[in-house]
C-alpha cells in the first residue's frame, strides 16, 4: 500500500508569512526524484538549476548549490 500523501494547504507555499523551510525543502525533493539530472535545466558556476512542479502545480526553478572550494561572496550574490 501507498505510503499516505501529506496533506498540502491550499495556501501560497512560497509566501514569506506561511513559509515552512522542512515542507518546501521535501517536496522539492519528491519534485526532482532527489535532484535527479532528468530535472536538471542549467549548470551555474556555483550550481545546478532544477525544474520542480510541486504538488500545487506550481513550478518553479530550485538552485543547488555546489560546496566551492573558496566563496566569493560578491559572486554568489551575483548569482542570486
Amino acid at each position: 500500500m501507498k505510503e499516505k500523501e501529506r496533506e498540502v494547504p491550499n495556501k501560497n507555499l512560497l509566501s514569506i508569512l506561511d513559509f515552512d523551510g522542512r515542507v518546501i525543502f521535501e517536496e522539492i525533493i519528491d519534485a526532482t526524484e532527489n535532484f535527479d539530472e532528468k530535472y536538471c535545466i542549467g549548470i551555474g558556476g556555483y550550481g545546478s538549476v532544477y525544474k520542480a512542479q510541486l504538488r500545487t502545480g506550481r513550478v518553479v526553478a530550485v538552485k543547488k548549490l555546489h560546496p566551492p572550494e573558496v566563496v566569493n561572496e560578491r559572486g554568489l550574490q551575483n548569482e542570486i
